[in-house]
């Protein structure tokens, strides 16, 4: 008798020929049949091009296994669309051009999408917060009716949605915002984002004098600078006056 294992072998004889014993097996050699065992296991899944996690073998921390994502992908690409096109170049020259005699059209499978509910629910919330989605275009692929102001496309970010419609405007404050610390400070003649005709006119650099002639003002006739009447460095009442005087300008201009 053959095969008598498990249950059946007990109070069974084992009956050897040839003068062959029988032992228990080394404990180093059942890491080794293990190990000989999962490579046996995955030349037959990769003769038959389906990745561990199709059929439940989930190896976690394994280099170059990827994820169950990205096995789904493989599967896909490599096993699944050579074998549909085969039966589709069948079907479409058995069926259409010598069944019907049609030749301008063909036959496809149509895509399933095995993605997960939660991964498909994370892209969609991702292209509406860019705009790329309104809220009325996700409500119509889960089935729900549209709502009112859902065709309008918003931005939204940390400090709240946006319509794009209002994204010009929107570019203009920001960039007056970033810039305020440097028209507080005198160092921008303008505000960025306000039209030039709320703002007070620049300053001419040539000013006319009382006589009517335009009286030229060299680069270092300036406060402080070497050009300056005062020769040197002015007093700590004058330095105060000047920050004062730009400061209501840059609020002024504001």
């Amino acid at each position: 008798r053959v095969f008598n294992l498990g249950p059946k072998a007990v109070g069974e004889p084992l009956l050897t020929t040839g003068g062959a014993s029988v032992g228990v097996l080394d404990q180093r050699k059942v890491t080794d049949y293990l190990d000989a065992d999962r490579q046996l296991r995955d030349q037959i899944i990769a003769a038959f091009g389906v990745p561990p996690a199709k059929l439940g073998i989930i190896e976690s921390g394994n280099i170059g296994g990827g994820t169950a994502e990205g096995q789904d992908k493989t599967f896909r690409v490599n096993t699944i669309i050579p074998i549909a096109n085969l039966i589709l170049e069948k079907l479409n020259f058995h069926l259409l051009m010598r069944g019907f005699g049609i030749a301008d059209w063909h036959l496809e499978f149509a895509e399933i999408d095995f993605r997960d509910s939660k991964v498909v629910e994370e892209i969609r919330q991702i292209r509406l917060n860019s705009g790329a989605y309104t809220v009325n275009r996700w409500r119509a692929e889960i089935g729900e009716p549209p709502i009112d102001g859902g065709d309008d496309a918003i931005l939204l970010d940390r400090q709240g949605p946006v319509f794009w419609a209002d994204m010009a405007t929107m570019s203009k404050a920001t960039i007056a915002y970033r810039t305020a610390p440097l028209t507080a400070a005198g160092v921008n003649g303008y505000v960025p984002g306000v039209p030039d005709a709320e703002l007070d006119p620049a300053p001419d650099p040539v000013a006319p004098v009382p006589d009517g002639r335009p009286q030229p003002q060299g680069p270092e006739d300036k406060p402080g600078l070497a050009g300056d009447a005062a020769q040197g460095e002015p007093p700590e009442e004058l330095w105060d006056e000047l920050y004062r005087q730009c400061l209501n300008e840059a609020l002024a201009r504001m």
